[in-house]
């Protein structure tokens, strides 16, 4: 039923860490939320993790022995311009729709264009707007109408209501942690501490770069803006239950993909990883006799014992991918260099990945690749500004 949920990805604005955020669904009772940032997605491989460590095993608890709690996600994005209007939240029904979204996201980025007042025809997806920002007969078969708790006496009175019934969900957005309760030492009665909500206007001054006694209030989000149980959220959309019915409904409708503790890295570029060892096994031999003749000195001490480490690490394929780049720059007749620790490999400098000869330079192997390191090494290659678009469009290609 939470179509709407930010955590401190949402800059300037969001304030909850994203460990907090699962725990707050834990403390509510949520199994399923929608991750829906401020114009970005990069809190939702983190929650994901999260999500995934925490999924009950066979005895019931996580992998790591603790207790479990089954949380499923949702992804999607809050778009808002540049003005920090709210727009509309898009959420995505599967990794199709997520991928949609994101390349949208990505072109107005990348084309500083401004985000169109209505939300683009997106595939898989659905597209919540806030009350009364569309008219209801306006709107298309995924996209809906967003109401808030506080927003209930006038969609009451609103005449649309009943005709368009279908097209009305609950929005209830999560921002803050609840406020904290205590007694006021005057009068003994509770009052409440909402420190989130006032760290939160902090980061809307320094947004907008002016003081908190100038913040306007629809800059601000709502103080009321923090999870809460199930039973509490049908109380307050008591009068009408049946708008946090159609949000289930859609959230139902959403989901991801996606397993973190899998390696989906490809492990062999060939048909196998005999085939890969020994294609670059052979494009090293043709390298090396360009590079130091038929003498087998050099090979026998260096190229043998590189070659056995970058098999040995799992880096046959990195090699070759690097190498295929190499192959392909040189076909277009691109100038490149290649340089940092990279010009330390033999094997790199024999298939032109570097033209720095380790052998005459006395460079160390070892400080680009050795069998005590534990994280990858990196082939830095730097290419003219000119053919940069080309060999991007290469490489995902």
């Amino acid at each position: 039923m939470y179509l709407n949920c930010h955590t401190g990805f949402s800059f300037k604005y969001g304030t909850l860490p994203i460990k907090t955020l699962f725990e707050e669904a834990k403390r509510c009772g949520i199994h399923k939320l929608a991750l829906t940032e401020i114009n970005n997605t990069a809190s939702y491989l983190e929650l994901l993790r999260i999500c995934y460590e925490n999924q009950p095993q066979a005895n019931g608890l996580t992998r790591y022995g603790k207790e479990a709690y089954p949380l499923t996600l949702a992804v999607g994005i809050e778009f808002r311009d540049k003005s920090q209007q709210l727009l509309y939240i898009i959420i995505a029904k599967n990794n199709s729709g997520f991928e949609l979204l994101n390349r949208f996201l990505s072109y107005h980025n990348r084309e500083d264009k401004p985000l169109p007042a209505r939300a683009p025809v997106l595939e898989n997806t659905f597209v919540v707007y806030p009350y009364q920002q569309v008219e209801p007969e306006k709107l298309r078969d995924n996209e809906f109408m967003g109401v808030g708790s506080h927003q209930l006496v006038a969609y009451a009175a609103d005449p649309s209501r009943e005709a368009f019934a279908p097209k009305f969900v609950a929005l209830h957005s999560v921002t803050f942690l609840p406020p904290e309760k205590s007694k006021d030492k005057k009068t003994g009665r509770d009052k409440f501490i909402y420190r989130d909500h006032n760290t939160h206007r902090l980061l809307r001054c320094i947004a907008h770069n002016t003081l908190l006694s100038k913040l306007p209030e629809h800059q601000q989000a709502r103080k009321d803006e923090y999870m809460l149980p199930e039973p509490e959220l049908r109380n307050r959309f008591a009068q009408f239950p049946d708008l946090l019915e159609r949000s289930r409904f859609l959230l139902d409708q959403c989901s991801i993909e996606c397993q973190p503790g899998q390696d989906k890295n490809k492990k062999h570029i060939r048909s196998s990883a005999e085939e890969d060892i020994e294609y670059l096994r052979a494009e090293t031999e043709k390298g090396y006799a360009l590079r130091y003749g038929t003498d087998r000195t050099i090979w026998n001490k260096h190229i043998e014992k590189e070659l056995r480490i970058i098999s040995q690490k799992g880096f046959i394929s990195y090699y070759l991918i690097t190498y295929d780049l190499i192959l392909f720059a040189r076909s277009k007749g691109y100038d490149f260099v290649g340089r940092g620790s990279g010009a330390n490999s033999t094997v790199a400098y024999c298939l032109g990945i570097t033209n720095v000869d380790p052998i005459e330079l006395d460079l160390y192997f070892e400080r680009f690749l050795n069998e005590e390191r534990v994280t990858p090494p990196d082939f830095d290659i730097d290419f003219s500004w000119d053919n940069r678009d080309a060999i991007y469009e290469y490489l995902f290609n």
